[in-house]
């Protein structure tokens, strides 16, 4: 008797032990599986890198004399030649400097996609845009400007 009594007890430990590893390893799988089939939506971050190096690099916009100027914007350099070949994306963008009411975009149909985007932008958010006050170099004098900034990545 007292070894059946041993032997079930046993048993129940034995339960509860593969009872706790299974539940551990459904835990594992749950937050892995979660983890791997989640989307995430990076497209911010693309516009933000792409709106920054407009006019963070010397290869766009920025002013290079002796080195680069960060946030000078170089107005020999602001063509819309410039800004396809300092991008290279296919995402459309438009930038316009305010006070000399310069306007510059990498493709003909911007107000197109624009206009697009802001029917989809309920569901998913395409439009990206900034504004940032700059100084713009030409010709050896500068000025403060507002620069803006849109980027409609789908």
């Amino acid at each position: 008797m007292k070894k059946n009594a041993q032997l079930t007890g046993e048993i129940v430990s034995w339960l509860v032990k593969i009872l706790l590893t299974v539940l551990i390893l459904a835990a594992i799988y749950a937050v892995v599986n979660f983890s791997i089939t989640e989307d995430f939506n990076v497209s911010s971050t693309i516009a933000d890198l792409m709106i920054r190096r407009t006019y963070y690099s010397s290869s766009c916009f920025a002013l290079k004399d002796i080195s680069v100027e960060p946030g000078v914007i170089d107005l020999n350099k602001f063509n819309e030649f410039r800004l396809k070949n300092c991008l290279n994306t296919e995402y459309p963008v438009k930038l316009s400097l305010e006070k000399l009411n310069r306007t510059i975009s990498n493709t003909k149909f911007y107000d197109e996609e624009y206009n697009l985007c802001q029917i989809q932008n309920k569901k998913k958010r395409c439009f990206f845009n900034n504004k940032q006050y700059v100084l713009i170099e030409s010709n050896g004098f500068r000025d403060f400007d507002m620069l803006n900034i849109g980027v409609i990545i789908r």
